[in-house]
């Protein structure tokens, strides 16, 4: 320990430091990548679990024929409430 001066032992802190906060970004990265295949395994499961063809395309239907609608110019007629007297 003689041997070594100031400069060598704080450049060895530096490393150690540096080689520190390198293992500790490497750990959260990959808890983060584990996250996002978690959420993305979870978000498959929900499009398969809730992907029903005939709703969705009695769905669709009605979507474009309500949009065929208004831009036929033709008013919609909405169910009116009763009146109170």
């Amino acid at each position: 320990m003689a041997d070594l001066d100031m400069v060598s032992i704080l450049l060895g802190i530096v490393s150690g430091l540096i080689v520190f906060l390198a293992g500790v970004f490497v750990r959260w990265a990959s808890r983060i990548t584990a996250k996002l295949d978690e959420v993305a395994d979870q978000r498959m499961a929900c499009i398969s679990a809730f992907a029903d063809a005939e709703t969705n395309r009695k769905a669709h239907r009605r979507l474009w024929d309500a949009l065929e609608h208004l831009r036929s110019g033709r008013r919609c007629k909405f169910p009116q409430p009763p009146e109170e007297e």
